[in-house]
C-alpha cells in the first residue's frame, strides 16, 4: 500500500519539496519529488503564507493533482513526473480539494469559499451558504478568512465540508447536495479541526487542538471523541481510509522549541479502537495532507 502526502518544512529546512511517496508495507520511500516551480506562487509573496506551500492531493486513474496557493499542478500518477498547470481561480492558502467526474471542489480558505470548477466556476460561500459570483481578492490570507473552511469529502451525493473557525471557537461541519448546492448543518464538534472521512456511516475527522479523532454517526447523531496523541507536541493532520482502518498523520507541533523529528503515520481500528504506529517519517516534519494512492 502507497501513501502520498504534502509537507509543510519551508520554516524549518532548506530542501523543499512538492510531495512524497511511501510503501506502509515495507517502509520505504518510494519518492521525493523536490521543489517544483509550477507549484511556487510568487504572486502571492507577502500573503502570509510561503509561496511554496503544496497542500491539498487529489487523484483520478491517471493523475495526482496538488495544490499550492493559487496553483494546480498535475503529476503522472503512474512515474511522479510533472504533466501540467491547470488554471483555476484559486488564492492564496489553498487547503483541501476534490475531484468527482469532472468537477473539482476546492477550499478557498482565503476567501471563506469552495471553489466549484466544472463546465462553470463558481463559488459558495461557506458563511452566506449561497453561490457568489463577486467577491473581493484577497491581499492576505488573513482578512476574508473567518470560518477557514480547510476540508473537503466526497460521500454519496454529499460534498462534506468542516469550518476550523481558528480557535475561536467549536469547529462546524456541513454538506452541500451536489446537484441542488443545498447546505445542511451537521454538527458543531472538536476544536481546530481538520480533515474528514466517512467508514460504515461514520464521520471521522482530526481535533488537531485537542489530540483526538472525532467519532460522530451520521444516522443516530451520536458524537463521541477517541484521544490518540498529545497535542501539546503533537499536531493531527492528514486522514485517510483503506479497507476498515483510519490512517492519519501526526506531526510536531511547531509551539514546541526545539523542534524534534516527530512525524509519522498511525492507523485506528474503528472497530477495536486499537492504534498502531504505521511508519516514521524521517524527510519532513509536519504533514499538510496525504491520500492512499489506488
Amino acid at each position: 500500500m502507497k501513501i502520498i502526502i504534502t509537507p509543510d518544512d519551508h520554516k524549518i529546512q532548506k530542501d523543499q519539496f512538492s510531495f512524497f511517496v511511501y510503501d506502509l508495507d515495507t517502509k520505504d520511500l518510494i519518492h521525493a519529488e523536490p521543489k517544483n516551480d509550477n507549484l511556487d506562487c510568487p504572486q502571492d509573496a507577502g500573503k502570509g503564507r510561503s509561496t511554496f506551500r503544496p497542500f491539498g492531493i487529489e487523484m483520478d486513474k491517471d493523475n495526482i493533482y496538488i495544490a499550492s496557493n493559487s496553483k494546480l499542478a498535475v503529476f503522472d500518477k503512474s512515474n511522479y513526473k510533472y504533466k501540467e498547470n491547470i488554471a483555476f481561480p484559486l488564492f492564496v492558502n489553498t487547503h483541501q480539494l476534490i475531484k468527482s467526474e469532472d468537477v473539482f471542489y476546492v477550499c478557498n480558505t482565503a476567501i471563506d469559499s469552495i471553489g466549484i470548477y466544472g463546465k462553470e466556476f463558481k463559488q459558495l460561500n461557506v458563511n452566506t451558504k449561497k453561490i457568489e459570483d463577486d467577491f473581493e481578492q484577497p491581499i492576505d490570507c488573513e482578512k476574508h478568512d473567518l470560518s477557514h473552511v480547510n476540508s473537503i469529502y466526497e460521500h454519496n451525493g454529499f460534498i462534506y465540508y468542516c469550518l476550523h473557525n481558528l480557535g475561536r471557537k467549536q469547529s462546524q461541519f456541513y454538506r452541500f447536495n451536489k446537484i441542488t448546492l443545498k447546505v445542511e448543518y451537521l454538527f458543531d464538534g472538536g476544536h481546530c479541526v481538520h480533515n474528514i472521512v466517512i467508514l460504515d456511516g461514520i464521520l471521522y475527522s482530526l481535533s488537531s487542538d485537542t489530540g483526538e479523532i472525532i467519532i460522530y454517526d451520521l444516522t443516530s447523531k451520536e458524537l463521541k471523541y477517541q484521544l490518540v496523541v498529545l497535542s501539546a507536541i503533537t499536531f493531527l493532520r492528514g486522514l485517510a481510509v483503506y479497507k476498515d482502518l483510519i490512517y492519519f498523520g501526526a506531526s510536531n507541533n511547531f509551539n514546541i522549541e526545539p523542534i524534534k523529528e516527530n512525524c509519522n503515520i498511525f492507523s485506528f481500528n474503528p472497530k477495536t479502537n486499537e492504534i498502531k504506529h504505521v511508519i516514521h517519517l524521517s524527510e519532513m516534519l509536519t504533514i499538510t495532507d496525504l491520500k492512499i494512492l489506488t
